[in-house]
């Protein structure tokens, strides 16, 4: 749910927020996570957010490979080849379309591959 105060943790773990603050320490230590300190809006303390770092992501299972090829191949199973062609078909449209918006202010190679 993205970056969350130490006490939403706990809530939602059923524990306190000082429980749920020295376990993200204990994490933050390891690498997984890390806070960020934003203003409180108006008067108060700053609030600390903890978000989860790259490798702490890591430690979640992935399945975003596995549920594309079981649409693709429900796709072609329920309506056929001609359907995951046209699928493939408008979406290299809609990649060519965004290339040349991104490319058309680019007068010269440089800027087009900066680009």
């Amino acid at each position: 749910d993205g970056p969350q105060l130490a006490a939403a943790i706990g809530d939602a773990l059923g524990i306190s927020g000082e429980a749920a603050r020295q376990q993200l320490s204990k994490m933050a230590e390891e690498g997984l996570v890390e806070s960020v300190t934003v203003a409180a809006a108006g008067r108060g303390r700053p609030r600390q957010l903890w978000h989860l770092t790259a490798s702490g992501n890591r430690q979640f299972p992935d399945g975003h490979a596995e549920l594309t090829a079981n649409l693709l191949g429900t796709l072609v199973e329920q309506l056929g080849p001609a359907a995951l062609d046209t699928v493939i078909s408008a979406r290299e449209a809609e990649t060519l379309q965004r290339y040349r918006q991104e490319l058309g202010n680019a007068d010269n190679l440089a800027s087009r591959v900066e680009a």
